[in-house]
């Protein structure tokens, strides 16, 4: 396993408490999961500067990821109300995303 230094645990604990904080109305297992997915993104891409990351955009990809996911729900067969629900809500997030992205 790398060993990490002092800087990327400092990084580490913002990017999971700022998560943690974002995603407050989310359940306590997912807003863990999302935090860390998150604590070990950024110490994977230390030297990122986040104030130039295109956040908007990448979350609008991962919407666009989703509208992926349920066509292969749908072609696979496992099609539900939830990935209806999903999409819709995957669909809205694109939306808004772009806007934002407008914004900047």
């Amino acid at each position: 396993m790398q060993e990490h230094g002092c800087h990327d645990w400092e990084r580490y604990d913002s990017a999971y408490g700022a998560t943690r904080r974002a995603a407050r109305c989310w359940p306590m297992g997912l807003r863990k999961e999302a935090a860390t997915r998150s604590a070990l993104g950024s110490i994977a891409h230390p030297n990122d500067d986040r104030s130039a990351l295109d956040l908007p955009g990448e979350a609008l990809e991962e919407a666009l990821d989703v509208a992926g996911y349920a066509g292969l729900a749908h072609l696979t067969g496992r099609w539900s109300w939830r990935w209806a629900l999903t999409v819709w809500l995957a669909g809205w997030i694109a939306r808004l995303m772009q806007a934002e992205r407008g914004r900047a």
